[in-house]
């Protein structure tokens, strides 16, 4: 009897899954089956018109197997469904091109085993939520294109396996913040595209292991022989990228 109660009850489940994975098909046209579900490793729903409701939609759907999320380029404005998401696996989670401006239910995201976060193109401007976030293992993220003007929080953020930083098209004007980061697996930090005038801390920069600083098309007074000096000291060591194409 319990036997028959389990199976009723698991059949059950698997009819109000079915319904979710319905109700996201045909709203979004995003032609999801039953084997993503149980097998798929990789989601792509870019570019699908997915807003809050279908977000919400989505992290009713337990995906088995999931490891990479893609949802960038659509209409989504609040994530904190995905807090309660099962996609425990998950490894990289893209959301860059959305309307997402309150990024601080990332603190309660369940996914530990996150290396790649992109959550660029977005209207984010307070970042601070990054001293507290469960992502140990992160190696990428990406915030580029947003609102940020203040990266204070980077002397504390927990990410001792970062490797890449794009902070590039943002509104940061200091950069004193960086005299106290202990990124030390760091190797690319793109900068370009802010409003940074004064680069002294880039002199004394701590990331030994930084190879590429993408730095143009910012503030920077190059009239200065002081700037100028510290500019050509980087290039010599092959730490600072001329190219305008990377974000």
């Amino acid at each position: 009897e319990e036997y028959k109660r389990q199976i009723e009850d698991l059949l059950a489940k698997n009819d109000v899954q079915n319904d979710y994975l319905d109700k996201l098909n045909k709203k979004y046209n995003t032609e999801l089956t039953e084997q993503d579900v149980e097998t798929g490793e990789e989601i792509c729903l870019n570019c699908k018109n997915i807003d809050d409701e279908g977000l919400k939609l989505l992290c009713k759907i337990n995906f088995k197997s999931i490891k990479v999320l893609h949802l960038s380029d659509n209409n989504i404005s609040t994530i904190d469904c995905l807090a309660s998401a099962p996609f425990r696996q998950l490894r990289e989670l893209y959301l860059f091109g959305n309307n997402i401006s309150n990024i601080e239910i990332l603190e309660h995201f369940p996914f530990k085993n996150l290396e790649k976060l992109n959550l660029g193109a977005n209207m984010i401007e307070n970042i601070s939520v990054f001293s507290k976030v469960p992502f140990r293992r992160l190696k990428i993220l990406e915030l580029w294109e947003n609102n940020i003007s203040n990266i204070d929080v980077l002397s504390e953020v927990p990410f001792k396996r970062l490797r890449e930083l794009s902070l590039s098209h943002n509104k940061i004007t200091d950069l004193k913040a960086l005299e106290h980061v202990s990124l030390r697996k760091l190797e690319k930090l793109s900068l370009h595209d802010n409003l940074i005038s004064n680069i002294d801390v880039l002199a004394e920069i701590q990331f030994k292991r930084v190879q590429r600083l993408y730095f143009e098309n910012n503030k920077v007074d190059y009239s200065l022989e002081h700037n100028k000096k510290i500019i050509e000291e980087l290039k010599k060591i092959e730490r600072i990228e001329d190219r305008k194409s990377v974000v």
